[in-house]
């Protein structure tokens, strides 16, 4: 297969980050509870929009003509804000969001599923600037989201193969017309010439970590990562009984 990347010659599995997160990298792939900087994104979209030849520009900054299949999950580190994250891409057939009562119980239960997914930070739904319906379909599909998502998931359009230019359908005045209209951020992306591939990525990491609730964030850090207790002082003539309490009957 040919390989089109930014870096000519280079194996599919290296990373373009690895130098600056190679150590982290290895220790966020193995810590378990690496908890605090990790974003979960899923990237939908109707077979053969470029979901698989998005993701392995995202990890990998390549482009493979005829790839095989790969990993419906991938992961990778990304720099953001001076902190090494743990970003994971799933991969997801849009197909999959629409029930349909004639499919077996086995496939019927995992489409159900698909709204159980609350740890999720964010979605990048996938179309194809270069087929004409592809566009209304993915608007279809962020509603279907919108309702089974928690209002804190970030949803975003993104329009690939935006590099052939004469086989455009979708124009980009149109479909960030509607975006707006549906307060969605709207990107163009070409993982064949890696136009926009990282702006995306970047772009909405950073709206995921800045809608962080800060308690959150302090409850992950003091469960995964227990530190000195830091909590101000009780105020003036506050019982210390519960506590005397709850150690005597620890203490039996």
């Amino acid at each position: 297969p040919q390989f089109h990347s930014s870096n000519v010659g280079l194996p599919v599995m290296a990373s373009s980050n690895e130098d600056d997160t190679s150590v982290s990298s290895h220790l966020v792939q193995t810590d378990l509870h690496f908890t605090r900087n990790r974003v979960k994104l899923v990237i939908i979209g109707e077979r053969n929009c470029g979901k698989s030849s998005l993701i392995r520009r995202l990890k990998w900054d390549v482009y493979v003509e005829d790839a095989p299949e790969q990993e419906s999950q991938q992961v990778l580190t990304r720099r953001l804000q001076g902190k090494t994250n743990k970003v994971e891409l799933i991969e997801c057939d849009a197909e999959s969001l629409l029930v349909d009562d004639s499919v077996e119980e086995e496939q019927r239960k995992y489409l159900r599923n698909i709204t159980d997914w609350v740890d999720i930070n964010g979605v990048l739904v996938l179309y194809d600037t270069t087929v004409e319906s592809s566009f209304d379909k993915s608007i279809d599909y962020t509603k279907i989201l919108s309702r089974a998502l928690p209002p804190s998931c970030d949803i975003a359009l993104v329009g690939t193969k935006c590099d052939l230019k004469e086989s455009r359908k979708t124009s980009f005045q149109h479909a960030d017309s509607i975006a707006e209209r549906m307060g969605l951020s709207l990107f163009e992306v070409s993982a064949k010439t890696s136009i926009n591939c990282s702006i995306c990525l970047d772009e909405i990491m950073e709206r995921i970590v800045e809608r962080r609730q800060p308690s959150v964030e302090s409850y992950v850090t003091e469960s995964v990562y227990p530190s000195d207790d830091h909590s101000p002082p009780p105020p003036e003539g506050a019982s210390f009984l519960p506590s005397i309490l709850c150690f005597r009957w620890w203490s039996r």
